[in-house]
């Protein structure tokens, strides 16, 4: 079995996550009744862990699958154009490719996301930790006003338990949720 991610997350992303909450209160209070799209949350979420960011560690946006790991011709999850919203990569020195050192990579979807969509995102992840075990997978998933019930209890508590990831011999941790309510 494979694991997206057991551990807490770090404190960068913690703090990323914490601003992106307020964030989205803000854009609400703006733009009622107009749900945040997907792009959106991720541009700003780029911000905010550009800013949170330790010296040394590179963000990239937008990278192939394929320049990640070795894609084979056999059935897999992964399409010519698949690609991971952000990696997180160093620690850096001058002259170094960031892809050669991604330590993160992160996935993020919107609450309303099809539960084919959030799965498809998971299985990538899971054939990407079973290619690379050393870096820290993770979906982030970013919901308005609705909690997602597959990863919060209805008392809002972060399920916790392995969550197999369908069509794969792995499985996922939730490992908590940002809340305007919770400091960093």
């Amino acid at each position: 079995m494979t694991t997206v991610n057991q551990k807490g997350a770090p404190w960068w992303l913690r703090r990323a996550l914490l601003g992106t909450c307020f964030w989205i209160g803000h854009r609400r209070s703006l733009y009622r009744g107009y749900p945040l799209g997907e792009s959106a949350m991720v541009a700003e979420l780029c911000n905010l862990l550009f800013a949170n960011l330790p010296p040394g560690l590179k963000l990239v946006c937008e990278v192939k699958y394929s320049r990640l790991l070795a894609i084979p011709d056999q059935e897999t999850e992964f399409t010519e154009k698949s690609r991971v919203d952000l990696c997180v990569c160093g620690p850096l020195r001058k002259g170094d490719e960031p892809l050669e050192k991604v330590q993160y990579v992160l996935e993020v979807k919107r609450g309303s996301a099809s539960t084919a969509a959030l799965n498809d995102d998971l299985r990538r992840l899971s054939e990407l930790k079973m290619a690379r075990p050393k870096v820290r997978a993770f979906l982030l998933l970013v919901s308005e006003r609705r909690l997602p019930t597959r990863f919060v209890t209805p008392k809002s508590f972060a399920v916790k338990k392995k969550l197999p990831i369908p069509k794969t011999n792995g499985h996922c941790y939730e490992i908590g949720r940002a809340s305007c309510r919770e400091r960093v």
